[in-house]
């Protein structure tokens, strides 16, 4: 009988983890989920310059686990006691020193046997990531979806970036009317899920990391929340940190964010403020949409 497995990298999100467990288990209900706990050597968007201010700010200790990797296992320790029907696995992953996003990706989604784990034909992987959530009404979809596919075979879907709150994502990658009802060029998709076959076709589309480029993928309607930009307090910082940029390119983008949290989705804010002001890369839209039940908790969640 075919397993599902999710699989995903994870560093310095326990805050999401608590969340994201409960609704794997009631969207995709997989057999096994596994994180791969270490810092890669660089990052998705530009190279990560690690410095030893860095290690110890964010670091566990003198490791490549995040500072709140004592959380993160504790939260699988207690998930597995509560879903005694899905195996829930952490592990710490090795990444060589210059190893870009991609091979760290790639690496973090394919070491099965690390966790004891063994993956056959017809097995269905969920390589994802520690902020990735599907809304608890999709059940069915997710299911319909994996039924109509053959070994090296997968689907993508439609994701959304949150940025602060639940009301915003970038501008430019939603529709005129502001609500996900078209699948167009501008609409970010990347993978979901792909049926196994053999290991150096699912290598190739997780390879696509950091150009998000997944043409073999049969696109669907499936809307995945992607809460990248949820952060709060050193969490946040560490997305500042982590993501190279000018000073004040965070200042603006951290003053940004506050204001999203007073004007609620009653209006668009300006996000980038090195954008001409007709470029709608510069500002956050405002999207209206209902959010997964699982992630109401967090503190990034607008009462």
């Amino acid at each position: 009988m075919s397993k599902k497995i999710v699989i995903m990298p994870c560093f310095g999100e326990s805050h999401l983890i608590q969340y994201q467990i409960p609704n794997l288990i009631d969207t995709i209900n997989p057999d096994y989920i596994l994180y791969n706990e270490v810092l890669f050597p660089s990052g998705p968007e530009t190279n990560l310059n690690i410095t030893k201010e860095f290690r110890d700010k964010y670091c566990y200790k003198d490791t490549n686990l995040a500072f709140d990797t004592l959380d993160t296992q504790r939260i699988i320790k207690e998930a597995n006691d509560k879903y005694p029907n899905t195996t829930i696995l952490w592990n710490e992953i090795s990444i060589p020193p210059n190893a870009n996003a991609s091979t760290s990706y790639t690496l973090a989604v394919s070491n099965f046997k690390d966790f004891g784990v063994e993956v056959n034909k017809g097995d269905y992987l969920f390589p994802l990531e520690p902020d990735v959530f599907h809304h608890e009404d999709s059940t069915e979809e997710i299911s319909h979806y994996l039924s109509q596919l053959d070994l090296n075979q997968g689907f993508k879907s439609i994701w959304i970036d949150f940025i602060g709150n639940q009301f915003y994502t970038e501008k430019c990658h939603i529709s005129s009317n502001n609500i996900y009802t078209e699948w167009h060029s501008k609409t970010k998709s990347r993978k979901v899920c792909i049926k196994f076959g053999d290991i150096e076709y699912y290598q190739s589309i997780v390879g696509n990391f950091q150009n998000q480029t997944y043409e073999g993928l049969f696109p669907t309607n499936l809307v995945t929340f992607h809460y990248n930009w949820w952060k709060y307090d050193k969490f946040l910082n560490l997305r500042y940190d982590i993501i190279p940029r000018n000073p004040s390119y965070w200042t603006h983008w951290d003053k940004a964010m506050k204001e999203m949290d007073i004007v609620k989705g009653k209006q668009d804010v300006l996000l980038r403020n090195n954008r001409h002001p007709s470029d709608l890369a510069a500002y956050a839209g405002a999207i209206h949409i209902e959010h997964p039940k699982h992630i109401k908790s967090h503190p990034n969640y607008l009462k």
